[in-house]
């Protein structure tokens, strides 16, 4: 085989993964937000075509890269062109298959529209407010702020977690935030270190929580996802947090 050949070969191999990877990350995409959010549905036929488009994904995921090594000798040779030129006659199959799924999406599209608006990807409709408070308090925070949850540690319990004994309490050393723990007798037992892990075992650590020094006091703080609290407050899946002003809204 000439180089030519090769080298049109290798941009062809190219080519095809880039359609491949745009073709694949819009049925993604768009099955995604065609998703319902609740259920029953708010459109069957909105469901259906997440199932076909998810389903078309996987699908080309699973038959694209077999297809990188069956590019035949005779495609190799020949131009882009040429090939565009003569597809419909030398690939009719092929071409009406491509062209029926292009209408199959573009009617699910369509007929969804005026259920779903394709709205979750642009997010315009405002749901409503935010129970910053309840999101925190569900997490077993004590309160917050607008940007994290927090709670203030109790100390004597600090202690006795870090020497793993009962009736240990803390003592300052002229603020709150410094000091050392001592036994009921009043023995010096030691300081505290790796605060962080107390709060990750107190609250688990898939929340990143971390522990921070923060009105006056040690404290076990959880920085807020405000769309994940839009998602938890209003039961619904994939909705965005936005500023409002002074307050902040949902929209989906």
């Amino acid at each position: 085989m000439s180089v030519g050949g090769r080298e049109t070969g290798t941009f062809y191999r190219v080519l095809l993964f880039v359609l491949s990877a745009i073709f694949v990350s819009l049925c993604t995409v768009v099955g995604g937000a065609l998703a319902p959010s609740v259920w029953p549905p708010e459109s069957w036929v909105a469901s259906a075509g997440a199932v076909f488009l998810i389903a078309l994904a996987f699908a080309a995921g699973v038959v694209i890269p077999v297809l990188f090594k069956e590019i035949p000798p005779s495609i190799e040779r020949r131009s882009l062109r040429e090939l565009v030129k003569n597809a419909w006659k030398e690939q009719t199959f092929s071409a009406t298959t491509v062209a029926a799924l292009l209408a199959v999406v573009a009617l699910i599209v369509w007929f969804s529209a005026p259920a779903t608006g394709l709205s979750r990807l642009v997010k315009d409709d405002r749901v409503g407010g935010m129970d910053l408070t309840g999101y925190c308090q569900s997490y077993g925070f004590r309160d917050n702020t607008e940007e994290a949850c927090y709670s203030p540690m109790a100390m004597d319990e600090v202690c006795n977690w870090r020497y793993e004994e009962k009736g240990l309490h803390f003592v300052t050393s002229g603020n709150r935030v410094d000091g050392k723990c001592f036994t009921f007798t009043n023995s010096l037992k030691g300081g505290i270190w790796d605060m962080s892990d107390y709060c990750l075992k107190r609250f688990g650590r898939r929340l990143g929580v971390d522990a921070v020094t923060a009105r006056n006091n040690w404290e076990c703080q959880m920085k807020i996802d405000k769309s994940l609290a839009c998602d938890w407050f209003w039961a619904k899946r994939d909705l965005e947090a936005r500023k409002d002003g002074a307050d902040w809204g949902c929209y989906q």
